[in-house]
């Protein structure tokens, strides 16, 4: 299989992420450009780390019972410009609020990303409307399960530039919904 076509799937009942550890082998795993975990216990600093190794991924997907969501924006910010779909979600929920200043690393640093799915995490509406205006690529993006979103960005979603190109916004099981009526506001004002 020619290098520039290399997948990666891990599903299993439940794996540690030292699994991870073997992408580090034989020079790295350069080639990689789709890498989903599935069922891992956590992902952590160790694990995040051995994505530096695999700077064509342009798609990952974290399906576990623990992700740090601060350290895997900081880790693609760094390593993974490429980066055009994310999707990560958790079984817990993540009580360690995303900063500012990580999201704005990440969209600076990866502005490739046209899926975007963080699920379970706490993400206030001005981060959400961070990522979804500086993505300027953005296409399709998922906040289900997330919490401290009350919807309020919905109303600046058309203003200002930046979500002009999102296609489709799933907002399932977000607790903190609460600015429902602002969607009607939000699909008259979008092209």
């Amino acid at each position: 299989m020619p290098e520039h076509l290399w997948t990666c799937v891990i599903k299993s009942p439940i794996l540690t992420s030292s699994c991870l550890i073997s992408l580090n082998g034989n020079g790295g795993s350069v080639g990689l450009r789709r890498l989903h975990l599935y069922n891992i216990e956590g992902i952590d600093d160790t694990a995040l780390a051995s994505l530096s190794v695999c700077p064509s991924l342009i798609d990952l997907e974290i399906v576990c019972l623990y992700v740090n969501l601060k350290l895997t924006l900081e880790s693609l910010s760094k390593h993974i410009p490429l980066i055009e779909r994310l999707i990560c979600e958790f079984s817990s929920r993540d009580h360690n609020a995303l900063e500012y200043e990580t999201c704005s690393k990440f969209v600076l640093n990866c502005p490739n990303i046209t899926t975007l799915a963080l699920k379970g995490f706490a993400m206030p509406d001005s981060l959400a409307i961070k990522l979804i205006k500086g993505f300027r690529k953005l296409k399709h993006v998922d906040f289900s399960d997330t919490y401290c979103l009350t919807g309020s960005f919905l109303k600046n979603l058309g203003t200002n530039g930046g979500g002009n190109n999102l296609e489709v916004m799933i907002l399932r099981d977000t607790t903190d919904l609460k600015q429902v009526g602002t969607i009607g506001l939000v699909l008259f004002s979008l092209p």
